[in-house]
């Protein structure tokens, strides 16, 4: 236990060293003298020390992973099996490996792993309390989740960049360029924007402008069909009545609409509609003649 904490202790003491070299680096870098000669005296040992430190610290982030790796392996096994005792077998063997990836993530000091291969631990031992084979391969089944998480976690503190400190004038024109042609691409694409914005609201005026003459052409169908049929319907009246034939068939009705009605249909379903109310009056007509022809 003593050397773990003296390992902790060493890591805290570098990554505080750490710390304030890089802000050293960001003091000499507002000074004013020549940057080559800054780069050449001060950032270049200052960056080599920095990824010497950089190093230790992830050393025991690689001896999790690998470790990791091992309790994955023996977790997967584990749930392979179709017994109770070959499945405790192998989740001992993914415990003996998680434990060691509890102590390096501990080490090099990254917590999210670490909090990850507890969880996997934890259900690991739940699953050797477990009396039946599938309660204890439910708990597997979830340490499987943990130990998964432990090599995401760990990805993530081992590929952590390294301070990167641009101090010659190369590597600041170069990120001016860079930012450069970041502005130039936002700025084309803030006119693509534009352009397809405008063209949008074009289609949106269109289409408002075709509906609106839709509508119009419908109210003036609705208008002059409305009033042909009611003159229809006068007319087979008195049709019927002239030819004195009594009147057994009803005319079409409900042919007056509500304007509203129109609005969500399209200009050839109005068509449609009147043209079926006037066959109708027409079929009224015939059937009532014919009526009228069998009375005599």
């Amino acid at each position: 236990m003593r050397n773990a904490d003296n390992e902790i202790l060493i890591v805290l003491i570098f990554f505080s060293i750490n710390t304030f070299l890089f802000e050293i680096v960001k003091i000499f870098a507002k000074l004013p003298v020549p940057k080559t000669y800054l780069t050449m005296k001060f950032a270049i040992p200052l960056i080599s020390l920095l990824l010497v430190m950089q190093s230790y610290a992830n050393s025991g982030c690689d001896e999790a992973y690998q470790s990791a790796s091992y309790a994955l392996s023996h977790i997967k096994t584990s749930m392979e099996w179709n017994n109770l005792e070959n499945q405790r077998q192998y989740a001992k063997r993914a415990i003996e490996a998680m434990d060691k990836v509890k102590v390096a993530t501990k080490s090099c000091g990254c917590k999210e792993a670490y909090n990850n291969s507890y969880d996997a631990l934890d259900k690991l031992y739940k699953s050797l309390d477990q009396d039946t084979f599938e309660t204890s391969r439910y708990q597997i089944s979830k340490a499987n989740i943990d130990a998964r998480e432990v090599l995401v976690s760990l990805d993530k503190c081992r590929n952590e960049p390294a301070i990167a400190l641009q101090t010659d004038a190369e590597n600041l024109a170069l990120r001016e360029q860079q930012l450069l042609e970041q502005k130039k691409q936002l700025e084309e694409d803030q006119k693509r924007l534009e352009r397809l914005m405008a063209e949008q609201q074009r289609k949106q005026q269109l289409l408002a402008e075709e509906l609106e003459q839709k509508f119009t052409t419908q109210k003036t169908l609705k208008t002059n069909a409305e009033a042909g049929l009611q003159q229809l319907e006068d007319l087979v009246v008195s049709l019927i009545a002239t030819m004195d034939c009594p009147k057994k068939f009803p005319m079409a009705k409900n042919y007056v609409r509500e304007i509203e009605s129109m609005q969500d249909e399209s200009l050839s379903s109005t068509r449609a509609f009147y043209s079926s109310k006037i066959k109708e009056m027409a079929f009224a007509l015939i059937n009532n003649l014919s009526a009228c022809e069998e009375q005599d």
